[in-house]
């Protein structure tokens, strides 16, 4: 199969140009290392977004998970299964006693702990790279491009379904702030 590369001609008096590439830059290579973070500890990235979604809101059904994962309801379904084969999630009563619910199980949790402890560690590594005085800085900057990323309510769970949301509580979430935007604009 022949490849057929198209190089891009940058204009040089582009001052945006490098930052614009170094952000692709750092977004890849922080992926790639968060996928081998998770591989590390026998997951995938979507397993590990679906255990984090249990694991930080318990109880919740298919459907809500659903929006974490990107996927159809039946590839959550499989997701799903795939947990509750390795012994890591179970489903059992949902909040409304009607509905079926997802819930980590003891080896759950720990995987659970264990994956977000091993990216937790690997975006510290990063963060610390970042001299102190220019972090509130680098904040704010995250802060800007996750909002302007979000562009449609139903991305919100799927942008944050690795994040840690005892560290980023919903009113301080740029994305939940930009899904609250949206709604009003509408």
């Amino acid at each position: 199969m022949r490849h057929a590369y198209i190089w891009l001609t940058v204009r040089v008096d582009n001052p945006t140009d490098r930052l614009t590439n170094l952000l692709g830059a750092t977004a890849s290579a922080l992926t790639e290392r968060l996928a081998a973070t998770f591989e590390s500890t026998g997951l995938n990235a979507g397993d590990a977004a679906l255990l984090n979604a249990i694991g930080q809101r318990a109880g919740q059904r298919i459907a809500e998970v659903r929006a974490a994962l990107g996927l159809s309801h039946p590839g959550s379904v499989r997701a799903v299964d795939r947990l509750v084969a390795a012994g890591w999630v179970r489903r059992d009563g949902g909040a409304d006693g009607r509905s079926v619910g997802l819930h980590l199980t003891h080896e759950g949790v720990a995987t659970w702990h264990r994956t977000m402890d091993a990216s937790w560690s690997v975006l510290q590594r990063a963060v610390a790279s970042i001299p102190s005085i220019d972090r509130s800085n680098v904040e704010r900057a995250l802060e800007n491009i996750l909002g302007a990323l979000t562009v449609a309510a139903d991305q919100a769970e799927y942008i944050c379904r690795l994040c840690n949301e005892s560290v980023c509580p919903q009113e301080r979430c740029p994305v939940t702030q930009s899904v609250g935007s949206l709604s009003v604009g509408s």
